[in-house]
């Protein structure tokens, strides 16, 4: 046993090896990250829902379902801007590299403040697109409840994670579409103009 960990000491660690790890393509890490996020983002807001104390409300008036449904988007928005913010946008960040732009993968790639500001502005339209689907999802009983804890009712964050997953997706697209439109629109008129 001695011999082992002394032979072990002794090799030459080659930090640049390539290890099981890199071998996984970036984009599913940064698929599993979000979907991480997001599952996190809406447990934590949902453990935190009952001691906001929402159950003295009456099921019967509106006015008061309405002002529950957009204090949980509200803060559903908030807590998916800070975990994309702070979580994701630095990791993908560091798995950028020459031959991989993993910047594409993020929705808003300016630093600082403006980063989390921008962050809030599109997680909140997210999170009422969001809260809409899965609740609709929820009526129709198409949860995702893999540990059988809402009843197939309510905002589970499997879901929730996995339609935050598609619909961000979708908006990454169109993003990064308008942009090679614009760069190829861009590219065309220096041609012209020489």
């Amino acid at each position: 046993m001695k011999k082992k960990v002394e032979e072990e000491l002794n090799k030459e660690t080659n930090p640049y090896q390539l290890d099981k790890l890199s071998k996984v393509p970036s984009w599913l890490i940064v698929l599993v990250l979000k979907y991480w996020a997001a599952a996190a983002a809406i447990y934590f807001i949902g453990m935190s829902v009952d001691i906001i104390d929402f159950s003295s409300i009456q099921t019967d008036d509106p006015v008061a379902i309405m002002a529950q449904s957009l204090n949980l988007i509200l803060l559903f928005g908030l807590a998916l801007a800070i975990f994309s913010n702070y979580m994701v946008r630095p990791y993908v960040r560091l798995l950028y590299n020459r031959r991989n732009n993993t910047f594409r993968y993020n929705m808003i790639n300016v630093k600082g403040l403006k980063s989390f500001i921008f962050s809030l502005l599109y997680m909140m339209p997210l999170s009422f697109v969001l809260f809409l689907i899965t609740v609709g999802l929820g009526k129709l009983g198409w949860v995702f409840d893999p540990f059988g804890t809402t009843g197939g009712a309510g905002i589970e964050p499997f879901t929730y994670a996995l339609c935050f997953i598609i619909c961000d997706s979708v908006c990454l697209c169109v993003k990064n579409l308008s942009i090679s439109l614009y760069e190829r629109i861009k590219y065309k008129r220096q041609l012209m103009e020489e």
